[in-house]
């Protein structure tokens, strides 16, 4: 329970009207996704004749960007003043 109390209290969940298990299915649904693009996109692509390995390397990257920006956001919401 403390550390829930802590999650809401941070991230300032009441004020933004979600709650925890909103965020946490709204994370398992973006992984799932990332997960389900990492596989698919490469393999549709390489019935156009592009490289797999390519295809599924440049995917990798961009989710990894994707990641990044959100650890940025957060970072930023743990430093800020």
């Amino acid at each position: 329970m403390r550390i829930m109390r802590r999650g809401y209290g941070f991230f300032r969940l009441k004020d933004k009207g979600t709650s925890i298990r909103t965020e946490a299915v709204a994370g398992i649904t973006t992984f799932m996704t990332m997960s389900y693009i990492i596989f698919v996109q490469p393999m549709v692509l390489s019935h156009a004749r592009m490289d797999f390995g390519a295809v599924m390397m440049a995917t990798i990257i961009s989710s990894c960007h994707f990641l990044l920006s959100c650890s940025k956001g957060h970072w930023w919401r743990l430093f800020s003043w």
